[in-house]
């Protein structure tokens, strides 16, 4: 089974790495530059994980994320946020529950990916392999 995972970011350069490291890891992408087009995206194809941006011009993270879960067809799907914003002001914001996880840019690449993996459902069989002598992880 491959796994969907809409990201969302108004940085181009940010977005396409995340799309990158999850595309190594077995997964499709989709990529939204704004909250609109990702309420579009993951109604037409529900995916099984978001990684959203909050600071975005015109419609912030959260009230894209507010939207996925008022919405029967995403309510559910889990959101990991990647913002700059300090760890704190994340964490005290008033939507942070509608977030499954949250990172702080810049984040490790690795430490990404298991957090992606972390908010998925049990039944996802995750499996260690060595990929240039590190460990990641993969999806079958």
């Amino acid at each position: 089974m491959t796994l969907l995972a809409l990201v969302v970011d108004d940085e181009d350069s940010i977005r396409e790495l995340i799309e990158v490291t999850l595309q190594m890891e077995g997964f499709r992408t989709l990529g939204a530059p704004d909250g609109p087009t990702a309420l579009a995206l993951a109604r037409e194809h529900r995916p099984d994980v978001v990684t959203l941006d909050i600071m975005m011009p015109g419609m912030d993270g959260w009230e894209v994320a507010q939207q996925l879960g008022r919405d029967p067809g995403t309510r559910g799907v889990p959101i990991v946020v990647v913002s700059g914003k300090p760890v704190g002001e994340l964490d005290s914001a008033p939507d942070r529950a509608l977030a499954s996880a949250v990172l702080t840019k810049p984040f490790d690449f690795a430490t990404f990916v298991e957090v992606v993996a972390g908010v998925l459902t049990p039944q996802v069989p995750v499996q260690r392999r060595a990929v240039d002598d590190e460990p990641s992880r993969t999806r079958q």
